[in-house]
């Protein structure tokens, strides 16, 4: 996760992008409790605090992820959904 926070713009996306790809090789209480928060936080970020490009990744990684299955439902509908919500509510 620390390849996510780091704030290196470059790191990030790099970060970003290879999350869908090794998903099913990271387990599933790392990516509950370490990856999602954090993708969750950038993507809900406003462009102040985090390069849109990266946030756009970000939350096409979430959804990849639920494609996937690697995220269900619940996870979704109970974590991400409304924190993208929030974001868009505060931000307006």
């Amino acid at each position: 996760s620390w390849a996510i926070d780091c704030g290196d713009t470059g790191l990030q996306d790099v970060a970003i992008r290879q999350i869908p790809i090794l998903a099913q090789k990271i387990p599933y209480s790392s990516m509950i409790n370490i990856i999602l928060p954090a993708m969750i936080k950038i993507a809900t970020s406003n462009s102040n605090q985090v390069n849109p490009v990266i946030r756009i990744n970000a939350l096409i990684c979430l959804g990849k992820l639920f494609v996937s299955k690697v995220l269900d439902h619940k996870i979704m509908v109970e974590k991400i959904l409304p924190a993208l919500e929030l974001s868009l509510v505060t931000q307006c």
